[in-house]
């Protein structure tokens, strides 16, 4: 008997993967908010703001001196992560800053030397305020041009204090800058080198995981509401199946739907964006719960809910204002200490903790067991409120 009644309940919960399964693929809409959506979003985001603080390039009109402005260029030019790109004139430098083609520009004065000689503006930076990289390529213009003319400013510095000329003072600045030692730069071990750089897709890709797959479970609780008020759960026990069947169907497929949702954005990560989303069993089991919290949510708003179209329309802003909530908007680091520990309330917060971890970290499963236990716990109450509801109203029919 406990054979026959394991068949009917797996048979009922094949049932309700494949009907569920046919309305995904039927549905153009649901197909666009599961598969279309989280891809674009990623992109966007990531190529928007993932890229910031990587390599640049910085541009200058070019010059015959060989002076500062050759120097200032080569030490550029050297600097890590950075490249420079020479125009012939001012004006298609500051078109390649608009159209962001270069971070920054560098327009130097024809007398450069006598003009700094003198205590007067030599070189013009030219930025667009609004552009991501435009801070960072400053700050290294502003670190180069430190270096190039810090023995000259230290001269100047010493002429006009002890009378002598500058190019006196010049020659005992560079012999007193060569005789310095080294700076000693202690290194401090925190962990294990990362093996590989990170894809400027790797926050935005498990940011849009959490959010997405959270988002499109609560929304699609409005096909179980139409469901549970057209009859049709009630009708499904008319057959050899019990109201306990019906609700393992149910749930099975709507973790499954969030399972699959999970696995795409994972898969389309890690092909078309490069993202490591760090120990696959560790990636595997986040992934799992965060589904089963998903699948969760979808089922008790669809087993509370009593009207299809509020839930569909309501659940989206919820679930947005959730996400933010916990880090699927901007990290969880900036957030104020009392933002902070209300995050801790919702789902959202516990999965971008175990994504930083296993993405950012590097760590294992060790390290998210925390997380992984109170997003079970999350799924435990939500599917266990659910199954209760939909009990009752199968019952009670």
């Amino acid at each position: 008997m406990t054979g026959v009644r394991f068949r009917t309940a797996l048979a009922a919960i094949r049932s309700f993967v494949r009907v569920f399964a046919r309305q995904i693929v039927g549905d153009r809409v649901t197909l666009f908010f599961l598969v279309v959506l989280p891809v674009v979003v990623i992109t966007v985001i990531g190529l928007t703001f993932g890229s910031a603080g990587s390599s640049f390039d910085i541009g200058y009109v070019r010059t015959d001196d060989d002076g500062l402005p050759g120097r200032l260029i080569e030490r550029l030019d050297d600097a890590d992560g950075v490249g420079v790109v020479a125009f012939e004139d001012a004006a298609d430098l500051r078109a390649a800053v608009r159209r962001q083609t270069v971070a920054l520009g560098l327009e130097f004065a024809d007398d450069v030397d006598a003009r700094l000689a003198a205590g007067e503006p030599a070189i013009t930076v030219v930025a667009e305020a609004s552009a991501q990289s435009a801070q960072g390529a400053l700050d290294v213009v502003r670190a180069a041009v430190a270096a190039e003319l810090g023995p000259d400013d230290a001269a100047r510095f010493a002429a006009s204090l002890t009378g002598t000329s500058f190019e006196t003072a010049e020659q005992v600045a560079s012999t007193v800058a060569g005789a310095l030692p080294p700076l000693d730069v202690a290194v401090t071990d925190v962990g294990e080198q990362r093996d590989e750089s990170l894809s400027e897709f790797a926050l935005t890709a498990p940011q849009n995981l959490v959010l997405f797959v959270f988002i499109n479970a609560m929304a699609g609780g409005a096909a179980l509401v139409r469901m549970r008020r057209r009859g049709v759960l009630r009708r499904v026990m008319a057959g050899p199946v019990s109201a306990t069947d019906i609700v393992l169907g149910v749930t099975a497929a709507w973790f499954l739907v969030s399972l699959m949702q999970s696995a795409l954005i994972m898969a389309v990560g890690a092909i078309a964006f490069d993202v490591s989303w760090g120990d696959p069993v560790g990636a595997f089991l986040l992934a799992v719960v965060f589904a089963a919290v998903g699948a969760g949510a979808g089922l008790l708003v669809g087993a509370v809910g009593g009207d299809e179209d509020r839930v569909s329309s309501i659940s989206p802003p919820v679930g947005i204002v959730l996400g933010a909530l916990g880090g699927c908007m901007v990290p969880l680091e900036i957030f104020p200490d009392a933002m902070r520990t209300v995050s801790r309330f919702v789902p959202q917060s516990w999965a971008m903790t175990g994504w930083e971890r296993l993405v950012f970290d590097g760590e294992g499963v060790s390290a998210i067991v925390g997380p992984l236990a109170v997003l079970a716990g999350f799924a435990a109450v939500f599917v266990g409120l659910a199954v209760v509801a939909l009990h009752r109203d199968l019952r009670s029919g």
